[in-house]
C-alpha cells in the first residue's frame, strides 16, 4: 500500500511543480493539496510531506500570501529538522524559503539569523568556496547592504565575487553586478580608488556585452559618477551621469517621469 501512496504522491506533487511553473496556480494548488492528503498517510513526519508544504508555500509566496506561506514553510522546517536533524543540508532550501519571506516582508531582524543559518549549514557541507554556496551567500550580503551594514556586506561580496569568477569567468554579467555592489561598499567606505576600479570593471563588462539601452550600463556609469561626486571631481560626476542619462533616456524614453526628474537635477 505504501508503494501506491508514494507513486500518487509523486505524481501528485510533480503535477504540481509543472502547473507552477507554467504559471497555472489554481491547478498547482489542487495537485499541492493532493500530494499533502496522499504523503499524510504516511505519517506525520516525512520529507515527502515536508516537500509538499514547502512546494505549497512557495506558490503562496508568489501569490503575496505571506502568512499562509509562513505557517507552511515553518511546518515543512520542522518536519525536516525532526526527520534528518538540525544541520542536514535538506534543510537549506526551507530555511532560506522562511528567511526570505521575512526579508520580502522588510523583517531583516528575522530574516537574518536565517540567512546565516542556511550558510552555515552549506559551508558545512559544501565547504566555503562551492559554487552552490553562492546562493546561500549572497543571501545575507543582500541583507546587510539592504541595511547599510557594508562593513559586514564586503566580506561576503568579496567571497562571493571570488567564487563566480571561478564558475562564471571574469566577464559574466553576474560578475558585473556583484562589482558593482563592491563598488558602492567601498564608495560607503570612503575608499574610493577601490570603489572606481571595481566599478570600472563592471562598466567594461556591461558595455562588452553590447546591449542596447542595457539599464545594467546606466547604473555602472552613475556609480562612477557618484564616485567621483564624492571626490568632489564635479566635472567628471556630471559627464558620467550624463552618459547614464542618454543610456536610460534610450531604455525608457524622454518622457518617463524618472528621465525628467534626472534631466532636471544635471540642469540644476
Amino acid at each position: 500500500m505504501n508503494d501506491t501512496i508514494e507513486t500518487r504522491w509523486e505524481q501528485q506533487n510533480e503535477a504540481g511543480r509543472l502547473s507552477f511553473t507554467d504559471g497555472d496556480f489554481v491547478r498547482a494548488e489542487q495537485s499541492f493539496l493532493a500530494a499533502i492528503r496522499e504523503a499524510t498517510q504516511l505519517g506525520a513526519d516525512n520529507v515527502r510531506l515536508a516537500s509538499s508544504l514547502s512546494n505549497l508555500g512557495q506558490l503562496k509566496y508568489k501569490q503575496k500570501d505571506f502568512a499562509q506561506a509562513e505557517a507552511l514553510f515553518h511546518r515543512a522546517l520542522a518536519i525536516r529538522e525532526r526527520v534528518l536533524g538540525p544541520e542536514h543540508f535538506g534543510l537549506v532550501q526551507n530555511i532560506n524559503n522562511l528567511a526570505a519571506l521575512h526579508y520580502a516582508r522588510g523583517e531583516l531582524d528575522q530574516a537574518e539569523p536565517l540567512f546565516q543559518r542556511a550558510l552555515g549549514i552549506s559551508e558545512q557541507h559544501l565547504g566555503e568556496s562551492h559554487p552552490d554556496v553562492a546562493v546561500t551567500l549572497n543571501n545575507p550580503a543582500r541583507l546587510y547592504f539592504r541595511k547599510n551594514e557594508f562593513a559586514s556586506a564586503g566580506p561576503l561580496l568579496a567571497r562571493l565575487l571570488s567564487i563566480k569568477e571561478q564558475a562564471l569567468g571574469a566577464s559574466h554579467p553576474e560578475i558585473a553586478a556583484i562589482l558593482t555592489s563592491l563598488a558602492k561598499v567601498r564608495l560607503h567606505q570612503r575608499d574610493f580608488d577601490g570603489g572606481e576600479a571595481f566599478a570600472r570593471r563592471a562598466l567594461e563588462i556591461r558595455e562588452k556585452l553590447q546591449l542596447p539601452n542595457d539599464l545594467a550600463v546606466a547604473t555602472a556609469l552613475e556609480t562612477i559618477a557618484e564616485i567621483n561626486g564624492a571626490r568632489g571631481r564635479i566635472d567628471e560626476e556630471s559627464r558620467y551621469r550624463e552618459r547614464a542619462l542618454e543610456v536610460r533616456t534610450g531604455a525608457m524614453g524622454p518622457d518617463h517621469p524618472v528621465i525628467i526628474a534626472a534631466r532636471a537635477a544635471l540642469e540644476a
